[in-house]
């Protein structure tokens, strides 16, 4: 169960409340952004009613229609926008997943790691 959390547009206690906010922020129909992430409208009900659990490439797609983060679909934190160039780049990296090599894979787990020691680093000198 995903917990109640604090976030920019209230208390909500589901990722499909959160969905469903913003989508309704946005002025959305479900059959729109079922188009936007490949799915039916019916499967953004289920996942705005708490019937399915969203996840994987699904959740990316939807954090991308709706401007928002993954992690604040899920839970809530108060990082409700992301620059449209990281979504982009998160959805880049999920179509191509499956065309990566063990090695490759590898790879891009070792430069996330730098990333985030070259971030520590520079935040610790700020």
């Amino acid at each position: 169960m995903i917990y109640t959390k604090k976030c920019n547009i209230g208390f909500m206690t589901t990722a499909g409340e959160r969905i469903k906010k913003r989508r309704k922020e946005l002025r959305m129909s479900l059959a729109e952004l079922g188009k936007q992430c490949g799915v039916s409208r019916v499967a953004v009900g289920y996942w705005e009613d708490g019937q399915n659990r969203i996840g994987g490439e699904n959740l990316v797609k939807v954090a991308s229609a709706l401007g928002v983060t993954p992690e604040w679909i899920i839970n809530g934190d108060n990082k409700k926008t992301q620059k449209a160039e990281d979504l982009k780049f998160v959805e880049m990296v999920m179509q191509n997943i499956d065309h990566l090599n063990e090695s490759e894979r590898k790879d891009i787990e070792l430069l996330i790691g730098l990333a985030k020691e070259r971030k520590k680093i520079i935040d610790k000198y700020k």
